[in-house]
């Protein structure tokens, strides 16, 4: 992403940062934003990731039944996505504030159907936070999105939400949020309305200190009541960061432990961040994502590589590549039945891209 503020201005101001106001009277505003990007992708780079249209599946199964690999071809795909953004005094210091973000691949044969990424609606303040109602990230995210800084292949080792949620953004949340003076602080509740989850609660803490070259401690922690014989699903977040990404000196660390009552062991996460950010706009990252499970490496173990460059605030080019690392027990973690397991691995890939904010 290369953002300045990566947590909780993510979370409640997800706004493009040249995004335009198209209504501002008497202190209610319109703001709408989006981008437009195209990838060309290596083979296996988009395999697993529905964002550019899943246009190949790296694993299948034949009419017998017997699994193989189905066969992907390196190609151009493109993504498009809109959000818009509301806001209205109701008083005096408090405000309204709506905010939707939805996304659509290029390629019509692929789907040609809209994701909604973001969509809630609540109150925010000057001195006391936010509280808004609706589909983001749960508080956990907010202690580990110090290595959310890669456009493609980042963040790939945590394990985020509930039930049927695999992305970081849940919906059915209530979500309260208090940034200032370099103290967050973000209490998230996951209501029933998501398949599978009964309940769930996430909360994280952290104190950022310094402005040249910030330092940022966060913790967090959630829990997860999910349908099942007794399959409640727990986990502790902590994430360490030096810096402001995309703009010099970064670099991030963060551990996720995950416990589900199912199984006899922990899930271990990983992941490390490190880059620079030069003033004429070129910027580098590289990091590393692991899983282990029992002592072994399990799901994901990859070195990512990115650079970007900023030709201008709303243009930019990206290349990226991420690289197997070791022998792996490629799988998933299922909040309902526990560690499961899968045939086949990750497989190298990477994408060169150019994308326009709006």
């Amino acid at each position: 992403m290369f953002k300045k503020v990566l947590a909780v201005a993510v979370m409640l101001a997800c706004g493009s940062a040249s995004a335009a106001t198209v209504y501002n009277k008497d202190g209610t505003s319109l703001a709408v934003g989006g981008r437009l990007q195209a990838n060309f992708n290596s083979v296996f780079s988009d395999a697993e990731d529905d964002s550019y249209g899943n246009r190949c599946h790296r694993h299948a199964t034949d009419a017998d039944g017997e699994d193989y690999y189905a066969e992907c071809k390196a190609g151009l795909s493109g993504v498009a996505r809109l959000n818009v953004n509301a806001r209205t005094p109701i008083g005096a210091g408090f405000y309204a504030k709506a905010f939707g973000e939805w996304q659509v691949s290029a390629e019509t044969s692929s789907n040609g159907k809209f994701d909604t990424r973001y969509a809630y609606v609540g109150f925010d303040s000057d001195n006391y936070g936010a509280l808004v109602f609706g589909q983001l990230e749960s508080a956990m995210y907010n202690a580990l999105s110090v290595t959310d800084v890669f456009e493609e292949y980042g963040f790939a080792a945590y394990n985020l939400g509930a039930g049927e949620a695999d992305s970081e953004r849940q919906e059915g949340q209530i979500v309260y949020n208090l940034d200032t003076n370099g103290v967050m602080f973000n209490l998230s509740y996951q209501t029933a309305g998501l398949k599978g989850v009964e309940g769930g609660v996430a909360v994280s803490a952290g104190y950022t200190y310094g402005e040249t070259l910030p330092l940022s401690v966060r913790l967090g922690y959630d829990y997860y009541n999910v349908t099942g014989a007794d399959p409640d699903y727990q986990s502790f977040g902590l994430g360490l960061s030096l810096g402001n990404a995309g703009d010099g000196f970064y670099g991030a660390f963060g551990y996720q432990m995950t416990d589900i009552d199912r199984t006899s062991s922990h899930l271990n996460s990983y992941e490390a961040a490190l880059g620079y950010g030069f003033d004429n706009g070129l910027g580098f990252m590289a990091g590393y994502q692991a899983n282990t499970f029992k002592s072994k490496l399990f799901g994901v173990s990859q070195v990512v590589l990115e650079s970007t460059y900023d030709i201008n605030e709303q243009f930019k080019a990206i290349a990226s590549a991420k690289f197997g690392v070791g022998h792996i027990d490629n799988g998933y973690l299922d909040k309902t039945h526990g560690i499961q397991y899968s045939r086949g691995r990750d497989h190298d890939a990477f994408s060169v891209g150019l994308q326009y904010n709006f």
